[in-house]
């Protein structure tokens, strides 16, 4: 699917933590912008706030102040794919490796056929050999951790966040 332009724009970002009067900035003034083909890596110690601002990104929690947003040219809505740092606490356990990595076509209202299909083409080329009707609770941590990588994949995002996506990964 060809898409338009699309634009991570981060201006005077803030966000702390903390309660009663003890809270911690952990961003503070951070300005950005990424452009659509752009890839960028956010590198600093534990702690730092890289989390922090991918979850601001997603929309999963607010800033403080300033703006933080994922716009396209065209105005359509747009796309966020994102691979969670604690990855095997975002597969579904009750489900098998293909409907995981399906789920989000599920909740955009795919078809069953459609989704499999889809789901099962990734799952051939990047998984090879896996019995995509096992249950996801029952691989290696690489495993699981590509499960993710594959689900994020399904819905083509325009803006893709991964939080340590490889840490578990052969290679």
């Amino acid at each position: 699917m060809e898409r338009n332009g699309t634009k991570v724009i981060i201006r005077d970002l803030c966000k702390s933590f903390g309660a009663n009067g003890a809270s911690k900035a952990v961003l503070a003034g951070l300005t950005l912008e990424l452009r659509n083909g752009e890839f960028t890596t956010i590198v600093g110690p534990n702690g730092c706030g890289k989390t922090t601002l991918l979850n601001l990104i997603a929309g999963l929690i607010v800033p403080e102040s300033g703006v933080c947003k994922v716009e396209t040219t065209d105005g359509r809505q747009p796309q966020v794919g994102y691979v969670w740092q604690n990855y095997r606490a975002s597969l579904l356990p009750w489900l098998s490796i293909l409907e995981n990595v399906a789920f989000p076509l599920r909740l955009r209202g795919q078809g069953r056929a459609e989704r499999e299909q889809t789901a099962l083409q990734l799952l051939e080329r990047f998984m090879p050999g896996i019995d995509p009707r096992q249950p996801s609770y029952g691989m290696s941590g690489g495993q699981q951790q590509l499960v993710c990588l594959l689900r994020s994949a399904t819905i083509q995002p325009d803006v893709l966040l991964l939080d340590e996506p490889f840490s578990a990964l052969d290679q």
